[in-house]
């Protein structure tokens, strides 16, 4: 049985909770974002894509889920394909989770990474920044 379609808010919340980000602070973050016209909102089940535009073809990205890994990754694909035919090329990102970079993998999507460390909740981790081509 598929999951029920929750409120973007359940769905920052959940995100926000994976992750140990505080919600409001998170929450109003990306409601201004938004109201400030530069930022934008892409849907697909539970999975919110943010992006904000950078310049022509090209977009800062970044995914708000609630939804299971499979689910996720048939997300990325409808994101990829809906971006391509908004006429992007090239999103950028960066995350801490490396399954991230697997799910890419299995969805099709072609990247490149680079790594560099950083402190993640005092505790050292390795940033992942992504370059996705659209």
């Amino acid at each position: 049985m598929p999951k029920k379609e929750l409120t973007i808010q359940e769905i920052v919340k959940t995100d926000c909770k994976r992750y140990g980000f505080d919600f409001d602070q998170i929450y109003t973050g990306l409601h201004a974002l938004i109201q400030s016209g530069g930022t934008r909102v892409l849907r697909h089940k539970n999975t919110l894509l943010v992006y904000h535009i950078r310049g022509e073809g090209t977009a800062d990205i970044h995914l708000v889920t609630a939804d299971n890994p499979y689910a996720l990754v048939s997300a990325l694909k409808h994101f990829v394909l809906a971006m391509k035919k908004a006429g992007f090329h090239t999103a950028t990102t960066s995350t801490i989770d490396p399954n991230m970079l697997r799910m890419l993998t299995v969805a099709g999507v072609p990247f490149s990474a680079t790594q560099e460390q950083q402190s993640h909740e005092g505790k050292n981790a390795i940033k992942y920044n992504l370059t996705i081509k659209i």
